[in-house]
């Protein structure tokens, strides 16, 4: 009950003092990598930072959303827009997928790492094969 009581408070004295200083137009002209950007969170990510006037390259593995995504992200005002497919899974793709966007953009100002493989279910889930596509996907590809 302590702990609970000491947490809570911690957390209502930090949002008290907490002090917000970001800046919108930080992000306007700023070169952006986003991966996971044909759906969910990563597909409004693309739509927020296109808002602010980022240029941006999007990586998915699914060519024909990210060409939908990048038509919207074109519409909201994104400076440039460039598109990759790739998929993770592959140990080639995240070093080519940087290099694209270093290409594109002439730099990066963030990376935001937004893909995920989920874990199959059932014997596969066990296999060495299983494991080493989650250790690719979700580990390898992030560093």
């Amino acid at each position: 009950m302590k702990v609970l009581l000491l947490t809570g408070l911690g957390a209502l004295f930090f949002a008290y003092y907490w002090d917000d200083n970001f800046d919108p137009a930080s992000l306007q002209g700023a070169r952006v990598l986003l991966t996971g950007a044909n759906a969910g969170v990563g597909e409004e990510l693309a739509y927020h930072y296109a808002r602010l006037g980022s240029h941006l390259v999007l990586t998915a593995h699914t060519e024909a959303l990210l060409q939908k995504v990048v038509g919207n992200c074109r519409k909201l005002g994104a400076p440039k827009v460039f598109y990759i497919a790739a998929d993770m899974a592959s140990p080639e793709a995240p070093e080519s997928v940087v290099q694209f966007a270093l290409d594109k953009l002439g730099g990066l100002d963030y990376l935001v790492l937004n893909h995920i493989g989920g874990a199959p279910a059932g014997t596969r889930a066990r296999s060495p094969q299983a494991t080493r596509w989650l250790m690719q996907v979700n580990f390898l590809s992030y560093v």
